[in-house]
């Protein structure tokens, strides 16, 4: 029994030698970096575009208006913007 203990032993050690020796003899192959699957870096650029309008019923005691009782009041906006992160 004694003699299968001591084999084992040295069998386990034996085998770490082994590892360590070939770990020791293997060529260092530095990883590629990995990209990013998305950045927020680059140009941008974007338009924005808005109308609207509303009418008013006015009632006026001393008569009608120049523009009249309904009034309709459109409204336009329009912009832009360009830049870099």
């Amino acid at each position: 029994m004694p003699y299968r203990l001591l084999t084992y032993i040295v069998c386990i050690f034996l085998t770490g030698l082994l590892r360590v020796a070939v770990a020791a003899d293997m060529n260092i192959v530095k990883a590629s970096p990995v990209l990013p699957a998305w950045t927020w870096t680059g140009f941008y650029g974007g338009v924005h575009l808005a109308a609207g309008g509303g009418t008013e019923n006015f009632s006026d005691p001393f008569g009608s208006s120049i523009f009249g009782d309904n009034v309709f009041t459109p409204g336009f906006l329009a912009g832009g913007q360009i830049g870099y992160n």
